[in-house]
Formats: structure tokens, C-alpha cells, sequence
């Protein structure tokens, strides 16, 4: 059986996830969505599916099973409303929203529809992370002593994101683009988080983050600090390392896992695997089998929302969770 799919947004995730789209057997791409018909229209040429600028074009179509929306996060609440409301399943776009109430609309959303609802956070397929969910579920990294994420980026946006809202203060910035990915990974390895406090700077008025620390305490005590810094003089780095008291590693360049000793590192996995495509597959499977649904629901996406945002409201005072 295949399924057809309406891709919302055609920039830079829009295209990747198009590829993912294209190259499964049981997806058909019948429609490509985005305010600049050009776009559309020249991925659309390499994808297939009708160019379009309206994405109520693709939501009134019935023969439309889903929707993929990879818009700017201001943008992700009214399309998602009303892709639900058209009784379409929808594979969204991180941040969730753009709002913690934006996002708590959606979480409700989703509880009132039997369609399938999620966001693109594909760390659950991948092959490092899942090893590091087992070491620390099994106990061999001992008790844990603190966690720390790093953000480095020579420039932001980085010269392939071609996209101008990526850079501005609103929509954009790296604590939404790649931030949002190591928040989750934190609730999905150690459960909800209970407060955040961040200390944000911006170049000006206009622009996303230049600088950010962030400390962040989980249900269960673990402790986390963030740092992010653009321009760095330093490669790229995002990273979540584990400090424990038998072992620390650390999952970094977003699928390999190291353990970091006194002279050496020592790479525990390094499959590239690809968990977008994982996460497509899954969402196809559970069309045709109606399985339970594996991939990160809108509440997952949520709790990670709320963490950023409480990161960019902070200003150096502690956000309940």
C-alpha cells in the first residue's frame, strides 16, 4: 500500500526530508508546498508532486494521508491545527511551536484525533544514542555525576542553511535548530526535567543567540550545564557527555558514541545509520499495521519546547518545568 504525503515547506529540511520521502517504497509525494511557488516548483521537478503556495491546497485534498510541515516554528501551530482538523496525520518540524501555548495547542490536538501526530526528533533510531540509552540504563557508567551539552559553530547559520529566518532572533537561532535535539535527548534518558535557568545574548535587536549558558536540573537530580557559543573559533561540536563514576562518554557529530579516558578515546559506535529514515519507516509501518507508534509524540516535543523557551525567558532566574 502507499501513502500520499504533502511536503509544507521546501528549504533546506524540506528537501532532505523529501529525499527520505522519495526513496520509500510506500510513500508517494503528491504535492510541494512553499510561499516562494520557484522553490516549490524545483523541488517538485527532482521530487515530483504539484508546486504549490497555499497549504490549504494540500490539506482539502483527500487523497492526501499526510503532511509534512518544515516551516519556519511561528508557522507550525496553524498548519498543524488544521491538518488535523482535515483528518491528516502530520510529521512536523522541531521546535514543536513557537510558543509554549502554540505547542500546548497541538499536544491537545493530537489527543483529539486517531491520526498520527509527530515531531521530527530521530534520535529514538539512532544506533549511538540507543547505545548510550542502554550503558546508562544498565548501569555502566556507575552513578552520574553531571551532564554537559556543547554548542560550537564557526558561523550561524552554517554556509548550507540557506535559509534567511534561521539567523533572526524569532524563529531562528541554534537553541531551537540544534538545541531542541540534546533537550529531548536529556528527558529521554533521564526523564522530565524540573527547572532550567539561561543566560542568552544576542549580537542586537534583530539577529539569533550568539552566546548562551544554561543549567539544567532533571526530576531526578542529574544535573546538566550548556554552553553555546557563534562565531567560534572551534570546529562544530554538539555534544552530550556523561559524566558517571565508573565511565564518561560522550555521543557527538550526531551518531557516535565515545568513552573518554585519562590518555585515550575509545569509540564505542560509530553506525551512521539514517533515523530520519528510521523514523519515516516507523510512521509507515504504524499506517499499515496500526501498531503502537514508536517516533516522538507532540507532548515528547513539548517538554523539549518548554526547555528552550525557559532557556530564552530565563535571564538568569530558575523556570519551573
Amino acid at each position: 500500500m502507499t501513502f500520499n504525503v504533502g511536503i509544507i515547506g521546501a528549504g533546506t529540511i524540506g528537501k532532505r526530508l523529501a529525499k527520505v520521502f522519495k526513496e520509500n517504497k510506500e510513500v508517494n509525494i503528491t504535492h510541494i508546498c512553499d510561499i516562494a511557488f520557484d522553490r516549490a516548483k524545483e523541488l517538485s521537478e527532482t521530487v515530483g508532486g504539484t508546486p504549490c503556495t497555499d497549504f490549504k491546497e494540500i490539506i482539502g485534498d483527500p487523497s492526501v494521508d499526510f503532511v509534512y510541515i518544515g516551516v519556519p516554528p511561528e508557522l507550525h501551530n496553524p498548519i498543524a491545527l488544521a491538518a488535523i482538523e482535515g483528518g491528516k496525520a502530520v510529521i512536523c518540524e522541531k521546535p514543536l511551536a513557537g510558543t509554549n501555548l502554540e505547542g500546548l495547542e497541538m499536544v491537545n490536538a493530537a489527543k483529539s484525533t486517531e491520526s498520527i501526530t509527530t515531531v521530527n526528533l530521530p534520535f529514538r533510531f539512532s544506533t549511538g544514542f540507543n547505545r548510550l540509552r542502554e550503558l546508562i540504563s544498565n548501569g555502566e557508567l556507575g552513578k552520574i555525576k553531571f551532564i554537559e551539552l556543547r554548542f560550537r559553530f564557526p558561523q550561524w547559520p552554517r554556509p548550507w542553511q540557506n535559509v534567511q529566518w534561521l539567523s533572526l532572533k524569532e524563529n531562528g537561532g541554534p537553541l531551537r535548530e540544534v538545541g531542541t535535539h540534546f533537550l529531548f535527548a536529556l528527558l529521554e534518558l533521564f526523564g522530565d526535567a524540573a527547572r532550567v535557568m539561561g543566560f542568552v545574548e544576542y549580537p542586537d535587536d534583530v539577529h539569533s543567540e550568539s552566546k548562551a549558558l544554561g543549567l539544567i536540573e532533571m526530576e531526578n537530580g542529574v544535573k546538566c550545564t550548556l554552553s553555546l557559543l557563534t562565531p567560534s573559533a572551534e570546529p562544530e561540536e554538539n555534544s552530550l557527555t556523561v559524566y558517571g563514576e565508573s565511565k564518561t562518554v560522550r555521543f557527538t557529530s550526531w551518531f557516535r558514541l565515545e568513552e573518554i579516558r585519562t590518555s585515550e578515546t575509545i569509540v564505542i559506535s560509530d553506525v551512521r545509520n539514517s533515523s530520519e529514515s528510521e523514523m519515516v519507516n516507523e510512521f509507515v509501518k504504524n499506517f499499515n499495521n496500526k501498531v503502537e507508534y514508536k517516533g516522538v509524540s507532540f507532548l515528547e516535543a513539548y517538554k523539549a519546547l518548554k526547555m528552550v523557551n525557559g532557556l530564552f525567558e530565563s535571564n538568569g532566574s530558575w523556570i519551573e518545568m
